[in-house]
């Protein structure tokens, strides 16, 4: 007998931001560094979700970082002060020894502010010569699908 095949989908995770004096101009458009912050603040909750909380990164990939390598950004439509704004984020590609965050950020009512990734590469990093790339154990990636 053959077992069925588990349908797997990406994990998910949320986190909701106010829009507050300071993160837009008078015509609702928030400021693009706003939009970086809330988008980095997105990927770690990812990983928290994925039980991945720093003391615990450091404990099983002791010398590991994952510093940004690029990263994009598109803008959709306002969210004036006092609106909610949704970031939703999920790892959207694994590569070898780098991978993409994407984060679809929408305000409460479900009109999309804005889209943007994170690239990351997954480093260790050697004494007295910088950063080296190295390939992404497929037991981090694991923690990153759920059942569908």
């Amino acid at each position: 007998m053959r077992d069925a095949a588990i349908a797997l989908k990406p994990l998910v995770a949320t986190i909701v931001r106010d829009v507050t004096w300071g993160d837009c101009d008078p015509a609702g458009i928030i400021y693009y560094p706003n939009y970086f912050r809330w988008i980095d603040s997105g990927t770690w909750n990812l990983f928290f979700a994925a039980g991945l909380t720093p003391q615990h990164m450091r404990a099983e990939y002791p010398e590991m970082d994952m510093p940004i390598v690029a990263t994009q950004l598109e803008f959709a439509n306002p969210a004036p002060f006092g609106a909610l704004a949704e970031v939703r984020s999920f790892i959207q590609h694994w590569g070898g020894k780098s991978f993409r965050v994407r984060h679809e950020i929408v305000r409460a009512d479900g009109v999309r502010l804005g889209a943007g990734s994170e690239t990351r590469a997954w480093v260790r990093a050697v004494p007295g010569a910088g950063m080296r790339a190295e390939t992404i154990p497929e037991g981090l990636k694991s923690r990153f699908f759920v059942a569908a």
